[in-house]
C-alpha cells in the first residue's frame, strides 16, 4: 500500500479484496432484506448474517470490536444507529436499519441498508 498525500493508494489485489468483502456484505444484506416481514425479529437477521459469514469463511467485522457482542447492528424506527439485535417482533410499517461488515483477507467491507417492514 502506497501513501499519497495522506491517503493510502490500493493496488489491484487490495482493491479486489475490498470488492470481494463488499460483495459478501451486499449478499448478506440482500438475504436479510428477503426475510424482513412482520413477526420477524432482528435477532433472526443476526443469525442469518453469522451463518452466511461462516459459509463465506469470513469474520464479522463488528463482532468483538471493542467488546461488541453481535455481527450486525439493527435499529428499529426511532432507535439510534448501531442498535443491538433483539427478540422484538417487527410490525407492519416499521422501518429497520441493518449495518453489517466482514473482514476478508485483512480488508473490511461494510454497508448498511434500511428496510420497510410489510
Amino acid at each position: 500500500m502506497k501513501k499519497y498525500q495522506g491517503a493510502f493508494i490500493k493496488n489491484e489485489r487490495e482493491i479486489a479484496c475490498l470488492r470481494e468483502a463488499n460483495r459478501m456484505v451486499a449478499n448478506i444484506l440482500d438475504a436479510i432484506g428477503d426475510i424482513v416481514k412482520p413477526g420477524e425479529t432482528t435477532m433472526r437477521f443476526e443469525e442469518l448474517a453469522r451463518d452466511m459469514c461462516a459459509d463465506y469463511n469470513v469474520k464479522p467485522a463488528f463482532l468483538g470490536y471493542y467488546g461488541y457482542p453481535y455481527a450486525t447492528c439493527c435499529s428499529v424506527n426511532e432507535q439510534v444507529v448501531h442498535g443491538f439485535p433483539s427478540p422484538r417482533l417487527l410490525e407492519e410499517g416499521d422501518i429497520v436499519s441493518v449495518d453489517m461488515g466482514v473482514v476478508f483477507e485483512g480488508f473490511v467491507g461494510d454497508a448498511a441498508r434500511t428496510f420497510h417492514v410489510g
